[in-house]
């Protein structure tokens, strides 16, 4: 009785001497659960990790609480680019926020729909997605 993993390894160790041992209608149950609870197993090292890694970010028993779209926003950012944060972390050279051409690009940025937000941010900064705002020591987006 044995099964692979996703990765290739043979789990012959399902029952002892599972490698000698025929699945058969009278076993296909065992085999069947034994199967499911090494498949569901495989990754528990690679969940710790990533449980270990969003707990740096926020506390880990938050996570229960937040749909998949709390926690993608909370992991890398909200999909839409607030002109407002980003506003707050822009920085000027050469000249300040009050400079024409700077309200004029704000005014043109503003009218921009999200996607173009989006295509902007990653020809000038190499992201899709603003920093979040819990982060520190951001680089900041220079005008």
């Amino acid at each position: 009785m044995t099964t692979h993993l996703s990765d290739g390894e043979n789990l012959s160790n399902l029952i002892n001497n599972g490698s000698e041992v025929a699945v058969t209608y009278a076993n296909l149950e065992d085999y069947i659960s034994r199967t499911i609870k090494a498949r569901l197993g495989e990754s528990k090292r690679q969940i710790k990790a990533i449980k270990r890694g969003m707990s740096m970010t926020f506390s880990a028993s938050l996570l229960k609480y937040m749909s998949s779209t709390d926690l993608e926003r909370k992991v890398v950012g909200s999909e839409e680019v607030d002109v407002d944060r980003l506003k707050e972390i822009t920085s000027y050279k050469n000249c300040s926020d009050s400079h024409e051409v700077i309200k004029r690009f704000w005014k043109v940025f503003s009218a921009f729909d999200n996607d173009t937000r989006i295509m902007y941010l990653r020809f000038v900064w190499g992201r899709t997605r603003l920093p979040l705002a819990e982060d520190e020591n951001i680089e900041s987006h220079t005008l």
